[in-house]
């Protein structure tokens, strides 16, 4: 289980249609292994916890701020 402030990976790409948009962000996807920022962990008592997820580029600007699940994110090393 990651906490809020882990960094993280991204296991897979992510398209930009199931993406919250930063106001920067571009309409790209958002590519398999970008690294990222845990802003918020949602537990509930029926399901696995939930990760949203602010994902940057080498400059530090947001490529977008997802949702996901555990299995969706690769801890980073």
């Amino acid at each position: 289980m990651y906490s809020e402030g882990d960094t993280v990976k991204l296991a897979h790409a992510v398209s930009p249609e199931t993406r919250e948009y930063w106001p920067e962000s571009g309409d790209e996807e958002i590519p398999a292994h970008s690294v990222g920022a845990v802003v918020a962990v949602y537990v509930s008592d029926s399901h696995d916890a939930s990760y949203e997820v602010e994902f940057v580029d080498a400059a530090g600007g947001t490529l977008g701020i997802v949702q996901l699940n555990e299995n969706d994110l690769i801890p980073f090393d």
